[in-house]
């Protein structure tokens, strides 16, 4: 009996793993972030005129090479050139070509060599105004502050950060290491934190297994 549940579990792991490691190993954008999260059920447009900005400021900018996310509504016309940038960090200003139309965009651009939090504006730089998708529901809303030609709105527009390009496996691990550390005491490292996420995955295998094993008695 032992053996045969045993037996079991093991080619339910191997399956498993069969199942998911390939897609484990696949490479995928990673979210740098979500300051203004994407509306529920109330979605409201904040037009940005020639020349002017729709700005959110305390938001936080994680580093590396990544890209702006954000919705925009052209009216069943080819929208206008547009600017993202972020206050203090020059080379983070990145532009997005005219002819685009209505939905998702994203803009590359390059993030500052330490984590901040900092105003980030997305500048009108046509001739006709283009509107943001953005929304004033209250369980939507967050720290972030919008104002459009420096004057201060009700709402806030949707912006979330990935990366520009799909990360592979050991860029997201040591990703997530990084995060986890960010605020712990002195003796915390990220080599300790690695450590201890691999014996958690594999206990997670052998817990299972130990478990049916001690489970049942051996056969007469």
């Amino acid at each position: 009996m032992r053996r045969s549940s045993t037996l079991v579990a093991a080619l339910l792991l191997l399956a498993g793993a069969a199942w998911f490691g390939p897609r484990l190993l696949h490479a995928r954008l990673l979210s740098f972030g979500t300051p203004v999260p994407q509306p529920f059920a109330q979605v409201t447009l904040f037009q940005v005129r020639p020349g002017t900005s729709a700005c959110l400021d305390s938001v936080a900018v994680d580093t590396g090479h990544q890209a702006a996310l954000f919705g925009v509504d052209t009216a069943g016309r080819p929208g206008p050139r547009l600017s993202f940038s972020l206050r203090g960090w020059s080379p983070a200003r990145a532009e997005l070509r005219a002819g685009y139309g209505s939905g998702q965009v994203t803009i590359p651009f390059a993030g500052p060599p330490r984590s901040i939090i900092t105003r980030a504006c997305i500048r009108d730089l046509g001739r006709r105004p283009v509107s943001l998708v953005g929304t004033m529901e209250p369980r939507v809303l967050s720290r972030p502050r919008l104002s459009i030609d420096g004057r201060l709105r009700e709402g806030e527009v949707s912006l979330a950060f990935e990366s520009a390009k799909p990360a592979r496996p050991t860029t997201v691990a040591a990703k997530i290491v990084r995060r986890i550390t960010a605020f712990k005491p002195v003796w915390v490292q990220a080599w300790l934190v690695a450590v201890l996420l691999a014996a958690i995955i594999v206990g997670a295998i052998a817990a299972p297994l130990l478990a049916l094993w001690r489970a049942h008695p051996p056969d007469a």
